[in-house]
């Protein structure tokens, strides 16, 4: 008995930690997936087409297969796979003493993304969704990816021999050691890279880049940018390139990059292939002797760098290659941006490139143009601004606006430098152009404006100098759509001035704004609009301020400042108010000849005692107040009758209670049949309740949705409207059929009786 006994415990000790493990497993490792339940065969005509992180997982089984994303992938689950590993990279490298075998299949992304996929190898080599990437890549965005690997590793592949196109990642890849890269760590030999972007961190031993680690043999880069921080702590850094070697080519692309580390540039860290068709913009650490705006530096025998530009920053570096090499292409801001690129870069802006309002952009970025007129419908003879916006490729936006083609009937309209001339009445469609893509607008000119001042206002007497003070003016337009350009004169100096837009056959009154700082007559339009004395701040002063006990978070409370003023006329001034130490809020307060009390409203967004500090001039004052949790209308009770007649009114009772922390007000609604019926109102200190009467009219019979709502609850419930039938006594008097049945009924009685 004591052996069966023993051998049940061992049997269920052994079962239990078999499951745990299982359990265990399963919770940080990939479910594996047989390629044979995925759609698809694998071949370029019917491809395997993924749709989850565990059959992209799975494309390990079949390295020279073709393969589409279905839709987008969410990876973030990879974080916690196979120990905390990751995603194991698809393919492995034959360098070396390793003989794996490299992705040698194709992967169209068809525009989806892979999101959140986390790489965290520490000791291995080769690392990215891909280790060795020989195939083709494209159409794809890895978006928040992070890569670590001990050398040789991207967002992409760890090395690359085959051909990454239209591919966008962000996050970021930590090599312990040397070649790492936004898209790939090493380059080799017939890579190719086109049209990719990285928005990037990347750090590492040596050979860093925001694009690439290391080029070798004939690599090639084309059309391609980056922007966001590279890091070496050895040697060979580049916001593009980490070392570009060897025969092969970078051209037409560009960096907006940190860079940080020994042998470094905006670009590249050395350059030992060729280079054409390049700017940069990014910061580098001028610190070491090998740096440069353009690159670190430049082996003599590699061709030199042409059509290749930086920007000149007066705070760092202002060569373009470190060591001894001379290069001409550094640009100050105004010449690389705008209309201005064009004249002063030798870029291709014919067939790569396109300049916008700020740096030039390569022309596949572009994904879509937008086009505002300010005033569509115009008047003759008047002008308007136009704006034009590119959306690009990672989502951000640029204007292109001074340097878009425009297109329309010149005899109507034209734009120039951002503006659009209304030439003569008519209709035009207005089309703006940048890279292939367009936008139109219907752009109408009507008779020439006739606008006329009509009125104009100045209430402020005096104000303390340094206030802001304002005017009104108002007019009138009897024309076409117009503008009018407003003056307003203290003193008879021009203290500001206005454009005002006033619509055809309308009347606009605009207010004008102006730091007050000189004495004398306010005039508009040639209209005296009264004197302003501008006071000195001792004229003024706070004496104090008195706050709430305590509010509800996020909800308006009253600060009341005790004012003094020395003068005998009321004076306008501005207070600040800071909170917890942040200034909040600055407001314009009007003062009463000798003092008055003033008041400004404030609506503190956390919780616990909040320290106020109002400041005039040279004094302040402080006070407190406990900020306590939102206020909470909880619906607690709700009777209605269950039934009622049609057409019948009834009373319908809630009650509702705050159960949250502070005192509020709200609105209480009655809803039946999905319609408002009765809003009341009610303010609620903490823990008070309130009980509420409705009174509403049923109409059609049937059943009948009746709801109580506050802000943060509601409650339901249904009645039942019967139907009341007509009270119909037939042809003749109300009554009457029923009576003479009634009364045949007595005679055939009576005449029993007398049988």
């Amino acid at each position: 008995m004591k052996r069966v006994r023993t051998w049940f415990i061992l049997t269920f000790l052994i079962i239990g930690v078999g499951m745990t493990g299982s359990a265990l497993q399963a919770a940080d490792t990939v479910q594996s997936v047989d390629l044979s339940n995925v759609e698809g065969d694998g071949t370029e005509d019917n491809p395997y087409v993924i749709t989850t992180v565990e059959e992209l997982q799975a494309m390990n089984q079949e390295l020279t297969a073709h393969y589409i994303l279905g839709n987008d992938i969410n990876a973030s689950d990879t974080k916690s796979w196979n120990g905390g590993a990751g995603f194991e990279p698809i393919g492995d490298s034959e360098h070396g003493d390793r003989s794996g075998s490299p992705f040698d299949g194709t992967l169209d992304g068809k525009g989806h993304s892979i999101t959140g996929l986390t790489i965290d190898r520490s000791s291995d080599p080769y690392v990215g969704l891909f280790g060795e990437l020989s195939g083709n890549v494209k159409n794809i965005e890895l978006a928040d990816v992070y890569v670590r690997g001990l050398e040789r590793g991207g967002g992409v592949s760890g090395i690359l021999s085959g051909k990454v196109e239209s591919v966008t990642i962000s996050g970021s890849v930590e090599i312990d050691n040397d070649y790492a890269g936004g898209i790939t760590g090493n380059a080799g030999e017939s890579a190719d890279i086109e049209r990719t972007s990285a928005d990037i961190s990347v750090t590492g031993d040596g050979y860093i880049g925001g694009i690439v680690g290391a080029t070798s043999s004939d690599a090639t880069l084309i059309e391609s940018y980056a922007t966001g921080n590279v890091q070496s702590s050895d040697r060979h850094v580049g916001g593009l390139v980490g070392s570009h070697s060897s025969d092969g080519f970078v051209r037409q692309s560009y960096a907006n990059v940190n860079v940080e580390g020994p042998v470094n540039g905006g670009l590249f860290g050395s350059i030992d292939g060729s280079v054409s068709g390049v700017y940069t913009v990014g910061s580098v650490d001028h610190t070491h002797e090998w740096s440069g705006r353009l690159a670190g530096g430049i082996d003599a025998n590699a061709p030199f760098p042409t059509e290749s530009y930086w920007e000149i920053d007066d705070s760092r570096t202002s060569e373009g290659i470190g060591g001894d090499a001379e290069h001409n292409g550094g640009l100050n801001t105004d010449e690389m941006t705008g209309a201005d690129a064009e004249a002063n870069m030798d870029l291709d802006f014919d067939n790569y490139w396109t300049a916008t309002d700020e740096y030039p952009i390569l022309e596949w970025q572009v994904q879509d143009v937008d086009l505002t007129v300010s005033q569509p419908s115009i008047g003759e003879g008047e002008t308007t601004s136009v704006t034009v916006e590119l959306t690009l490729d990672d989502g951000s936006s640029v204007t292109a606006t001074e340097v878009a083609d425009y297109d329309s009937e010149e005899a109507v309209a034209s734009v120039s430098d951002g503006w659009l001339d209304a030439t003569s009445i008519g209709q035009t469609e207005l089309t703006a152009t940048v890279a292939g893509e367009s936008d139109t607008v219907t752009v109408e000119v009507l008779e020439p404006p006739n606008i006329e001042f009509v009125d104009a206002a100045f209430d402020t007497e005096a104000a303390v100098a340094g206030t802001t003070v304002e005017a009104t003016a108002t007019y009138a337009n009897t024309g076409g759509p117009g503008s009018e350009t407003v003056t307003v004169l203290v003193d008879g100096e021009d203290v500001t001035t206005s454009t005002v837009h006033v619509d055809a056959d309308g009347e606009t009154a605009t207010t004008l704004e102006w730091t007050a700082d000189a004495s004398g007559p306010v005039e508009i339009e040639g209209q005296d609009l009264g004197d302003l004395t501008v006071a000195d701040p001792a004229n003024v002063s706070l004496e104090s301020i008195a706050l709430p006990d305590e509010t509800a978070q996020d909800s308006e409370y009253e600060i009341d400042l005790e004012l003094s003023n020395d003068l005998e006329l009321a004076v306008v001034d501005t207070v600040e108010l800071r909170v917890d130490g942040d200034r909040v809020a600055t407001e314009r307060v009007e003062i009463d000849a000798g003092g008055s009390t003033e008041t400004i409203t404030y609506a503190h967004d956390e919780q616990g005692t909040a320290t106020h500090v109002v400041e005039l001039h040279d004094d302040q004052e402080t006070g407190t107040l406990e900020v306590l949790p939102p206020a909470e209308f909880e619906l607690e009770a709700l009777d209605v009758p269950e039934t009622v007649d049609e057409g019948e009114r009834a009373t319908i009772d809630a009650t509702v209670t705050n159960v949250g922390g502070g005192a509020d007000d709200a609105e209480i609604v009655l809803v039946i049949d999905g319609e408002t019926v009765e809003t009341q109102s009610v303010t609620l200190a903490a823990d008070e309740s309130e009980r509420l009467e409705f009174d509403a009219t049923f109409g059609d019979a049937g059943e009948i949705d009746v709801a109580v709502e506050s802000p943060d609850s509601e409650r339901t419930t249904v009645v039942t409207v019967e139907a009341v039938e007509a009270d119909d006594g037939g042809d003749g008097m109300p009554g009457f059929t029923a009576s003479v049945a009634l009364f045949a009924i007595a005679l055939a009685v009576i005449a029993t009786r007398r049988r």
